[in-house]
């Protein structure tokens, strides 16, 4: 208020009203920018609240998202050793039935040369079957799953019951040729 009064001094009634009405004309345009400034600064404070929030929501979802990938991630890696362990466990028991089969091939050889030891071709002399033999020949037919073994074995079955020995001898070699 001193520096408006000293400004004023020595100047005559109108220059003092027109120096006043200057400067509050002058005061009412700063007031106003002032204003205009103060909606844009609280326009400018709104927006950046809302930005630092969706930066927070934004950095959560990234945080939750990065603990889903490791979750996923950890999962794969197990789901791998499990698919891993499976191949393993189907290649161990392809090559144990295999063996097993092997075995059996074996068994029915084996079975089959002393079943043709009984037989005499020059006679009419034939040894009754044993089961044994016979459980030997179906269990490999049904290892083998093939239906030349089981139509060989029906038809010996069949040669067998009428005493036909050249038929007998047939299937036998065939059975062996087989396996």
């Amino acid at each position: 208020m001193e520096s408006i009064q000293k400004s004023l001094e020595g100047l005559s009634m109108e220059d003092k009203v027109a120096k006043l009405l200057k400067r509050l004309v002058d005061s009412e345009e700063h007031n106003t920018k002032l204003k205009e400034k103060a909606s844009q600064v609280d326009k400018l404070t709104k927006a950046n609240t809302s930005l630092e929030k969706k930066l927070e929501k934004a950095n959560l979802i990234l945080l939750k998202t990065e603990d889903a990938k490791g979750k996923l991630e950890e999962l794969c890696r197990e789901l791998q050793k499990m698919n891993k362990q499976i191949r393993e466990d189907s290649l161990n028991k392809v090559r144990l039935l295999e063996h097993e089969r092997q075995q059996a091939v074996e068994q029915l050889r084996t079975a089959l040369k002393v079943s043709c030891s009984f037989f005499t071709f020059n006679g009419n002399v034939f040894f009754e079957k044993t089961s044994a033999m016979f459980s030997i020949l179906f269990y490999i037919a049904h290892v083998k799953k093939t239906v030349v073994i089981i139509f060989s074995l029906e038809l010996l079955l069949q040669s067998l019951t009428h005493r036909n020995h050249h038929t007998y001898s047939f299937f036998v070699i065939l059975l062996l040729q087989i396996f």
